[in-house]
């Protein structure tokens, strides 16, 4: 005769498996002591997720992101399209370029201070916060968007690592100490 297996349960925030009384349980919850102070942290601040709703966060972010590309590639365009059409020459077609360029990074760090994200994050209804659950100021909003060019050129590995990062964290999020959070989170 063989005993039967101990009896486990699983950590709602890592899903690792626990005998009972390793286990921490709150409001019907089972926690380990590694994610204890981590949950309690979220669960303060409004922004724990269940483990089956990080998925559909991770989705969102990759989509708003997808959205905000579309945006810029679409206003590229149209830039080209104007400055073919009025005959600019090639260099200052370049040098105009850089200041649109500029003006749309100013423009996505207005948007991140004063309504949480970009157009993208806001269709989602996410939005870009510290790690106290603060809007971000111009300051900190532009070196994320600078960062974010990092997260980018290491052939998007910086967006890819939110997919193992236990807080869902990219690369410029880690930088930065920011989150992309659902906006109810948002300690206003």
């Amino acid at each position: 005769d063989s005993a039967p297996p101990p009896l486990q349960f699983a950590c709602v925030s890592c899903g690792e498996s626990f005998p009972p009384n390793a286990l921490l349980t709150f409001e019907g919850k089972s926690l380990c002591g590694h994610c204890k102070a981590s949950y309690f942290q979220h669960l303060k601040q409004g922004t724990w997720m269940e483990r089956h709703e990080v998925p559909g966060m991770l989705i969102k972010r990759a989509l708003a992101k997808l959205l905000d590309l579309h945006i810029l590639a679409l206003l590229s365009s149209l830039f080209g399209s104007w400055m073919d059409d009025l005959g600019v020459p090639p260099l200052w077609t370049g040098l105009l370029s850089l200041v649109a360029v500029g003006a749309l990074m100013a423009f996505f760090v207005y948007s991140t201070v004063r309504f949480g994200g970009t157009p993208g994050k806001r269709l989602f209804r996410l939005a870009v916060v510290d790690l106290d659950s603060r809007q971000l100021g111009y300051g900190l909003a532009l070196t994320r968007l600078i960062a974010e060019f990092i997260s980018f050129a290491c052939l998007t590995m910086g967006y890819i690592m939110a997919l193992i990062d236990p807080e869902r964290m990219t690369l410029h999020d880690r930088i930065c100490q920011t989150r992309v959070v659902p906006e109810r989170a948002v300690a206003r």
